[in-house]
């Protein structure tokens, strides 16, 4: 099978660890510790954890046909996103697998959308998908605060000014000094 590559910190992506897990085991391969080595796609050193995670996003990510598991096309474009976003450690990893999860959610909402023949589908689907498109909103919000991205705001609540006193609202800027080049 021919494995997009992603780039990784690791020598293996998640992507090439799925592939591994497919050619040993291929109706079994979330039982198996190869489909956990693109430990990096995952932000983790952990196993288990990268495991827990591939399990998400396969279960929520992906359609799967009756007659074989998921289709590993879905799998490797849920793991692409993943990747994209880049976890670097397990709360950025469950975030970005519940980010991909929503995102295909509300894709497929939305399709549901175009598809509805009255009122009452296209109300039921376009309040699924706007609810399911302010989720992701908030979820990246949440990712970029955790990274330390996130816009900061601060709002002061109460301001006394006594009589004299003074006080000034916006940016205040220190005046410039002279410099002296020495005794003249």
């Amino acid at each position: 099978m021919n494995t997009p590559k992603i780039a990784s910190s690791s020598n293996t992506t998640a992507l090439e660890s799925y592939s591994i897990a497919q050619a040993q085991q291929p109706t079994d391969w979330q039982n198996t510790e190869a489909a956990a080595s693109g430990l990096s796609a995952f932000g983790t050193a952990k196993p288990d954890f990268a495991l827990l995670m591939v399990s998400g996003i396969v279960n929520t990510a992906c359609e799967e046909n009756p007659a074989n598991r998921s289709q590993p096309h879905n799998i490797f474009e849920a793991m692409a996103a993943l990747t994209g976003i880049g976890p670097r450690d397990e709360i950025e990893a469950m975030l970005a697998t519940q980010m991909v999860a929503t995102h295909v959610a509300a894709i497929k909402a939305l399709k549901q959308l175009k598809g509805s023949v009255n009122t009452t589908q296209q109300d039921s689907n376009g309040n699924l998908a706007v609810k399911l498109l302010r989720t992701f909103t908030m979820q990246l919000e949440a990712l970029q605060r955790y990274r330390g991205k996130g816009q900061q705001k601060v709002t002061v609540e109460h301001v006394h000014v006594n009589a004299g006193g003074q006080a000034i609202v916006g940016i205040v800027h220190p005046p410039a000094t002279k410099k002296s080049n020495g005794p003249m």
